[in-house]
């Protein structure tokens, strides 16, 4: 179960930012929430992504389809030129992080790319 997704410097992401899929401390739907052995904290079931128009919604989705495509063997860097960060000189390193549990463990999973 997913707690939360961080990325930095992908397409439209120029500092870091989180999903952050743990529950607040509100007790109104107790069945959208899984207790996260270790953590002491609730991860929502569902979560929905909102907001304004060119607001990063489908560059979150992009990130995590190409991390996922990478972590299953992606053995092609092609498609990360397009997808850096834009507005910058210096292009910064790419960088992906999942943190989830699996059989009652918390797991830290991410990587950097660079351009090299």
């Amino acid at each position: 179960m997913l707690i939360n997704f961080t990325i930095d410097h992908f397409r439209s992401f120029g500092v870091e930012q989180t999903l952050n899929m743990v529950a607040t401390a509100l007790k109104d739907h107790p069945g959208h929430c899984v207790e996260t052995p270790g953590t002491e904290k609730s991860v929502l079931q569902i979560g929905v992504i909102y907001g304004a128009n060119a607001s990063g919604k489908s560059n979150l989705v992009k990130a995590m389809q190409f991390a996922q495509y990478m972590i299953r063997g992606g053995t092609t860097l092609k498609g990360l030129v397009q997808n850096r960060f834009r507005f910058v000189k210096k292009p910064k390193p790419a960088s992906f992080e999942f943190r989830f549990v699996a059989g009652g463990q918390v797991f830290v999973y991410g990587f950097t790319i660079t351009q090299e």
